[in-house]
């Protein structure tokens, strides 16, 4: 048996080929999939309890279900804080696209709403009108915050509805605007123009032209201008828009009329023809005490949300719960090997706990783990592909740009590229031409040192685990 012993010269021949290969990474872009152990539910006395009132298996909570809407809800970063917010308490990016991509195959649904739990096996779907996945469909109506009447664009006479969450959206589109607060519709362009009639908060209108710094849009049955600092508008999720004259720029942020481009140039927003929308982020639309406050930027955490079913227990009355098998999908290992056998592997990257000679993780035409020095088994999420691995101090795993908190059982996308080309942006005033991990290195505490290609230089950076906070290194 061959020792793992950090002195030893099998681990220096580790160091050696891990060196060796780890410019070889060809991680270019991040994978929405998030990975879920599957376990029974924990249930709680309302969402967001700080502590389980117990746990029981999603058959049973299911039996006991008293109602079958579910709540859901966002946790976002605002100034470094983390906040909770109910799915109409924010305004996401495809709640101002006018076209939108399908994230799946799906047949449209006759009411905005699920009659089963399991969307798969939906009752409420027509099965005639069927949307294929990436295909472009025409959002007509916002039903809910939940919910949108969409059209076929090869046959608009084939209408239905899709639940937001099946829909991304589509960057050939500038959008529509979402009412921020109720506001006045007016006959014309100056502020003591007639008043036509009061649009409601969150509210989607269709934009038609700009004049005097003001919006004209159609509502409903009705055409009128109202202040653009009254609506949330496309532009304002944007992190590129195509300029008719001077094509794609990156973008920073919406000043009224104008958008704010990375060169701090201020351009009229009618200018550009299309924008490719940040997924990430989501403005407020309630106040919160000491909390995010109305149009307040946010980031979102989980694009998903947090979605919640209510039940009835005996001796606990009403609790709350997240469901798990819709979206979980179980770790697998369809390998194992000896440390002989993966000692006769080239090594592309390796990490140990820290003070320990046994548990670890290596990369080696897949990823590996061991919790006994002896046996490494393949983690199958990760395919045969060769990815950078680290472990924290803290024993947070981090393979390429996902990280686990709990020794492998699920694995969470984290790295926010978009970020991390802002930063490099803002340090050395050149837009990245790509951004491709090729090492990783555990620091002090949950600290990680990411060393990434530019496509004009190596860059290194840091990120705290526990604050989510980067920060580039200094040569």
């Amino acid at each position: 048996m061959l020792s793992l012993n950090p002195s030893s010269q099998v681990l220096k021949a580790f160091i050696f080929h891990s060196t060796l290969y780890l410019g070889m990474s060809t991680l270019y872009y991040p994978c929405e999939a998030s990975i879920f152990s599957k376990k029974a539910p924990f249930f709680y006395k309302a969402p967001h309890s700080q502590f389980a009132s117990g746990q029981l298996s999603e058959e049973e909570l299911e039996a006991k279900k008293i109602r079958t809407e579910t709540l859901s809800a966002f946790q976002v970063l605002w100034e470094g804080k983390e906040f909770s917010f109910k799915q109409d308490e924010i305004v996401r990016e495809i709640q101002v696209a006018e076209l939108a991509q399908a994230k799946m195959n799906t047949p449209l649904f006759i009411t905005p709403k699920f009659s089963q739990p399991a969307p798969g096996n939906n009752l409420n779907s027509t099965n005639k009108i069927q949307i294929s996945k990436d295909e472009v469909v025409l959002i007509t109506e916002l039903t809910n915050s939940n919910w949108a009447q969409v059209q076929k664009l090869s046959d608009k006479k084939n209408s239905g509805y899709l639940p937001l969450d099946y829909l991304q959206s589509f960057s050939e589109d500038t959008g529509k605007g979402f009412t921020i607060t109720s506001t006045y519709l007016k006959e014309n362009a100056n502020d003591d123009g007639k008043i036509i009639t009061t649009i409601p908060q969150r509210q989607t209108v269709k934009v038609l032209a700009w004049e005097k710094n003001k919006v004209l849009v159609s509502y409903k049955n009705f055409k009128g201008y109202i202040d653009p600092g009254l609506l949330f508008l496309k532009a304002d999720f944007a992190n590129m828009a195509l300029h008719k004259d001077k094509g794609w720029l990156q973008v920073k942020y919406r000043e009224g009329f104008y958008l704010k481009t990375s060169s701090e140039n201020l351009l009229p927003i009618n200018e550009f023809k299309a924008f490719v929308t940040n997924k990430y982020r989501a403005f407020s639309l309630i106040n919160q005490e000491k909390g995010p406050k109305l149009r307040s930027r946010l980031e979102i955490k989980n694009l998903q949300g947090d979605y919640w079913s209510v039940s009835i227990l005996p001796e606990h009355g009403e609790v709350w719960w997240k469901k798990t098998s819709l979206q979980s999908t179980e770790l697998t290992s369809s390998e194992s090997l000896s440390t002989e056998q993966i000692l006769k592997r080239q090594i592309y990257s390796m990490a140990f706990y820290p003070h320990s000679q046994i548990k670890g993780l290596i990369s080696a035409s897949g990823v590996f783990k061991t919790m006994d020095g002896k046996t490494w088994e393949k983690i199958d999420f990760f395919k045969n592909e060769n990815w950078p691995v680290a472990i924290t101090n803290n024993k947070i795993w981090i393979v390429g740009h996902y990280q686990s908190i709990n020794e492998g059982k699920s694995f969470e996308p984290f790295i926010r590229w978009e970020k991390l080309s802002q930063l490099v942006e803002d340090k050395y005033s050149l837009t990245p031409k790509f951004l491709k991990l090729l090492k990783l290195e555990s620091k002090k505490e949950d600290q990680v040192e990411f060393t990434m290609d530019t496509g004009f230089k190596k860059v290194k950076l840091t990120y705290d685990c526990k604050k989510a906070l980067w920060q580039i290194i200094k040569n």
